[in-house]
């Protein structure tokens, strides 16, 4: 069911500062899993557990292990609560972003303050590495979903296709996910993430199904590269991965194929990408709304490469405004365009 934030009126009125306070909460982002989802990142760009070869956003730069309040949860909890008072409509509030949320030690503070704000679904995407911590277990049992992932059934291959902390096994993380699933009351939705010639082989698969029947989790979500990374993954076909789910269910799995996000037209949209290209200069007058709409665009964008139609439902803005916003960031030397198959995503640079 579609939901709105809601938050006291008085509470959340936008001021002027607006524009420098959106860098913890984003979106509403188009999300395969969990339709429209209003984003919140607890930690620093790329500090993580993992260095996945897949992610969208590049090498971690900061790979630890360590716990601590990265992001303030007061700071998020005004932001958020400035966000809610003209947001786009949203299904889910979820922890996710730039980095593993979960190494936040003040998460479960976030959660509960999250609560008491908005009456959408709280879920946080996580790669699974600390669930085996009775903190961090205690810090998610107050979310509605939490989505860890599993890519891999060997050590080998985990630490080829994760490139996790030294401190963190695959059997660790097995263990974990497996320790956490008997205390949670929410659902466990696992992603599975198939690369092309990686961790896609059929003895591989049976031994990720294996370990999966024993995580028991409600659902598991076969996925493949669908955005651009920096280390070029290869995608599976459509073909293979519903072999793999076919594998998967013969093995008595709950496992289904991520859909793709359903085209929503906009207008003008079927020509931004010229637009965009286009070499005419952007007018106007840059007021503090300007402002803020420019501000939530790139908040976006930091997180994930994006087109200008998912921007352009994502905000609830018009795609000929978003081709605005989108110029003024790259004059700035804030952007960069990349082709995707027959996709045009753009991202922050940094």
């Amino acid at each position: 069911m579609e939901r709105r934030g809601s938050v006291s009126r008085g509470r959340g009125e936008r001021t002027s500062k607006h524009a420098s306070l959106v860098r913890h909460v984003f979106g509403p982002v188009p999300s395969r899993r969990l339709s429209r989802s209003l984003g919140i990142d607890p930690v620093p760009f790329k500090t993580c557990t993992f260095d996945c070869i897949y992610c969208q956003l590049g090498r971690t730069t900061q790979k630890t292990v360590e716990r601590k309040e990265y992001v303030p949860c007061e700071v998020v909890v005004k932001e958020l609560r400035d966000y809610l008072s003209n947001a786009p409509p949203f299904d889910f509030v979820t922890f996710s972003g730039s980095g593993e949320p979960t190494l936040n030690k003040a998460l479960g503070k976030m959660i509960s303050a999250v609560r008491e704000l908005t009456e959408a679904q709280i879920a946080v995407l996580t790669n699974g590495s600390l669930l085996f911590d009775e903190r961090v277990a205690e810090d998610l049992s107050g979310a509605d979903v939490v989505l860890p992932s599993l890519d891999a059934a060997s050590e080998e291959i985990f630490r080829r296709v994760n490139r996790p902390h030294e401190s963190i096994s695959l059997q660790k993380l097995v263990e974990g996910l497996k320790k956490f699933r008997k205390r949670f009351k929410g659902e466990i939705w696992v992603e599975v993430m198939l690369l092309s010639g990686v961790n896609d082989g059929e003895e591989h698969l049976l031994a990720l199904a294996r370990l999966l029947r024993e995580v028991n989790a409600e659902k598991v979500q076969l996925n493949t590269p669908v955005r651009p990374s920096p280390e070029r993954c290869a995608a599976l076909s459509e073909s293979d991965l519903e072999r793999a789910l076919k594998l998967f269910l013969e093995e008595g799995v709950p496992a289904e194929i991520i859909p793709s996000v359903p085209s929503i037209p906009t207008a003008s949209a079927s020509s931004t990408t010229d637009a965009f290209t286009a070499k005419e200069q952007v007018r106007g007058v840059r007021g503090v709304e300007w402002e803020r709409k420019k501000s939530e665009v790139q908040a976006l964008l930091s997180r994930r490469p994006c087109t200008v139609e998912e921007i352009s439902t994502s905000l609830g803005l018009n795609a000929s405004e978003v081709v605005k916003y989108l110029r003024i960031l790259e004059s700035e030397g804030k952007l960069r365009m990349r082709k995707h198959g027959e996709r045009t995503f753009f991202a922050v640079i940094r």
